[in-house]
């Protein structure tokens, strides 16, 4: 299984060449292939060596490359964005990413599940699911990002990162037994009150 983490060293190039390999593995699949390591690889013009740390499983990449099609189609426009209004910058990008993950919340539990097999075969040291999400809390938080403490600032973003997208649908769906419509408007509060409690 792959023990390679993004996270850590050139992050901007890793997060290249994985986005590199998850396009492949979609124009092979387009083109009605059953895509291997070896063939993804090829393809985006990397070696079968780094494609492996990157993927471990053919299973595991189809999955995410699937996610990451979705991901490319979510209606998040950053010209839609209030230049100063954190607020509204912030429920733009929750309201694009709710959506998408209702979309793709069978595809998404594929792959989570996918992951934390992983996680639990390499003994926590799988890869990291691909960093898009904090990138977009990034720009949703721009206004606010040289106005917070250091500390502050990376406070918030990781907490918005864990409230936004599906991860958080589906623990109030089988956690709390919530219907769409009552997690979607938990999920609203709950970041809502973060961001009364962090830029007030």
């Amino acid at each position: 299984m792959s023990t390679f983490d993004l996270s850590k060293g050139r992050s901007k190039q890793k997060l290249r060449t994985r986005q590199q390999l998850l396009q492949a593995t979609r124009e092979l699949l387009d083109e009605g292939k059953v895509p291997s390591i070896e063939a993804v690889a090829e393809q985006a013009g990397v070696s079968r060596a780094t494609a492996y740390r990157y993927f471990a499983n053919t299973e595991k990449l189809v999955f995410e490359a699937g996610l990451d099609a979705a991901w490319h189609s979510l209606e998040f426009d950053p010209s839609k964005l209030h230049p100063s209004d954190v607020v509204q910058r912030v429920m733009h990008l929750h309201a694009a990413m709710w959506k998408n993950g209702r979309e793709t919340e069978p595809a998404f539990r594929r792959f989570l599940g996918s992951a934390l097999a992983e996680w639990v075969e390499t003994g926590g040291k799988s890869d990291s699911r691909g960093g898009r999400r904090l990138l977009l809390i990034d720009i949703a938080l721009e206004p606010v990002k040289e106005v917070l403490e250091y500390s502050e600032y990376n406070m918030l973003r990781h907490s918005l990162a864990g409230m936004l997208g599906a991860d958080m649908l589906v623990s109030l769906r089988d956690i709390c037994k919530l219907d769409y419509e009552e997690a979607e408007r938990t999920s609203r509060w709950a970041v809502m009150k973060l961001l009364e409690s962090a830029i007030r």
